[in-house]
C-alpha cells in the first residue's frame, strides 16, 4: 500500500475514532494525497488533524477549502432536509430520508459525512401528491425516472423515490421490493428502515456503485459508521437471513473486515461468522477502492470498467460486450428516454423520433464529452476487466 493512502488512512482512522493522529502527518506526495482524500470523500474529514508545516501553502489552503464547503454544504442541506420534512408531514405524506441524509447524523460530527443529493423515498401513489407539493414551494422539477424524481432549490438538489429497487441485476431484485414493510414512525409521517433492512440497503447501495461506476473509501466507511451506531439494536439472526436472502453475507463479510482493519471499526463478533480477507485480496480491494473513489470519479479510473465485469474471457466476447455497453448509450430503454423527453409520458408513440434527437445532443451539443465517453470505452482493456472480475468474485460481488 503506497504511503500516502496509509496516512490518510491513519488520519481517517484517528477522526473517526478520536483518538491521537499519527505522529509524522507529512505526506510523501502532497498533491497526491491531497488528490486521494478528496476523490474519497476525505478531504474535509482530515483538515482538522492537518499541520501547516506539513504542506505547501496551495495544498493546505486547499485542504482548507475543502473543510469549508463541507461545512457550508452541511449547513444548506440541514435546512433543506428540515424544510422537507415538515412540508411532507403537514401534507401528511410518508417518507424515509435514505443514504446521506441519514447517514451524516452518525458520524462524529454531520459536516464529517459529505453528500450531493438528497434523498428520499415515498410511497408510489404519493408521487403525483409529492410533486404537486414541492413545486408549490420553489422546488423545480427537472427531470423525471423510473427510479426517481429530480428537483432542484437554491443549488440543492433532490431525488425523490417511489423505489429502492434499480434493475441492474436480478441476484438482488427480491429484497427491496416492500421496503415499506420494514418502515416504522420516527415522528408524525417521518419514518426509517429497521436497522437490519437498512442495513442490506446500504450494502445493495453499495453493489449497485461497484457495479455501475465506482466506490470511495468513504462509502465502505459509512458501512462501519452505521453498525456501530445501531449495533445493539441488531437482531443478529435476522441480519443473518436477509443476507443469505440477497446474496450478500460474503460481501458484508469483507465490508466488516475492511472496517475493522482500515478504520479500526470493531463489531460484535456473533454478528456473523469469523471471516478474514487474505492479504493478496485485502491489498487488490484498497488499491482498486481509493483509485476509483467516490462514483467512480478518481484520476485515471475507468468507468466503463465495471460495466464490462460480466464479459465472457475470449476477445470475441470482449468486443461483443463493448459493443452492448455502447449500444445501451445510443438507445437507452423506454423507461431512461421518458425521463429525458417527458413528453413520451402523454405521447409514447413519438419514441421512434426522440432517438434521432438524442443523437443530435450527443453529437453536436455535446461532442467533447461524448466522444471521451466513447475514447474510454475503447481502452478498457482485457486483462484489466479480467483482473476486477476476478477481485468481484472474490468479494461476493
Amino acid at each position: 500500500m503506497q504511503e500516502d493512502l496509509k496516512l490518510l488512512l491513519s488520519l481517517t482512522k484517528a477522526v473517526m475514532n478520536d483518538d491521537a493522529p499519527p505522529t509524522t502527518k507529512k505526506p510523501h506526495d502532497e498533491k497526491t494525497f491531497f488528490r486521494l482524500a478528496r476523490e474519497n470523500g476525505l478531504s474535509g474529514l482530515i483538515y482538522p488533524l492537518l499541520q501547516k508545516e506539513d504542506f505547501s501553502e496551495t495544498v493546505f489552503e486547499a485542504f482548507k477549502k475543502d473543510h469549508l464547503v463541507y461545512h457550508a454544504a452541511d449547513i444548506r442541506q440541514e435546512k433543506t432536509i428540515t424544510e422537507l420534512q415538515g412540508l411532507l408531514n403537514r401534507a401528511g405524506i410518508d417518507h424515509v430520508f435514505l443514504k446521506g441524509a441519514y447517514l451524516k447524523k452518525l458520524y462524529p460530527k454531520h459536516y464529517m459525512r459529505a453528500m450531493g443529493d438528497i434523498d428520499l423515498l415515498v410511497k408510489k401513489e404519493a408521487l403525483e401528491e409529492v410533486r404537486t407539493l414541492l413545486t408549490g414551494h420553489g422546488y423545480r422539477l427537472e427531470s423525471k425516472s423510473v427510479q426517481h424524481d429530480f428537483y432542484v432549490k437554491e443549488n440543492e438538489f433532490i431525488e425523490v423515490h417511489p423505489t429502492l429497487y434499480k434493475d441492474f441485476s436480478s441476484r438482488y431484485e427480491k429484497i427491496l421490493q416492500d421496503p415499506w414493510e420494514e418502515a416504522e414512525v420516527v415522528a408524525e409521517h417521518t419514518h426509517r428502515f429497521r436497522v437490519e433492512f437498512h442495513l442490506l440497503y446500504l450494502l445493495f447501495h453499495l453493489v449497485k456503485h461497484f457495479h455501475s461506476s465506482g466506490v470511495g473509501l468513504r462509502s465502505i466507511l459509512d458501512i462501519g459508521v452505521f453498525l456501530r451506531h445501531h449495533e445493539r439494536e441488531l437482531d443478529k439472526k435476522r441480519l443473518q437471513t436477509l443476507l443469505e436472502e440477497g446474496n450478500l453475507t460474503r460481501f458484508c463479510q469483507n465490508i466488516l473486515h475492511l472496517n475493522r482493519t482500515l478504520f479500526g471499526i470493531e463489531t460484535d463478533a456473533e454478528i456473523l461468522p469469523d471471516h478474514t480477507m487474505s492479504d493478496e485480496l485485502f491489498e487488490k480491494t484498497v488499491a482498486f477502492i481509493a483509485k476509483s473513489g467516490i462514483h467512480g470519479q478518481g484520476e485515471g479510473f475507468n468507468r466503463f470498467l465495471t460495466k464490462q465485469i460480466r464479459s465472457g474471457k475470449d476477445q470475441r466476447l470482449q468486443k461483443q460486450n463493448k459493443l452492448r455497453v455502447l449500444f445501451s448509450i445510443l438507445f437507452p430503454s423506454k423507461a431512461s428516454m421518458k425521463s429525458m423527453y417527458p413528453i413520451l409520458e402523454r405521447h409514447p408513440y413519438l419514441l421512434p423520433f426522440t432517438y434521432p434527437a438524442r443523437f443530435f445532443r450527443l453529437a453536436i451539443k455535446r461532442r467533447k464529452r461524448s466522444f471521451a465517453k466513447f475514447k474510454e470505452l475503447r481502452n478498457v482493456e482485457k486483462h484489466t476487466v479480467e483482473e476486477a472480475k476476478e477481485l468481484f468474485e472474490e468479494l461476493g460481488l
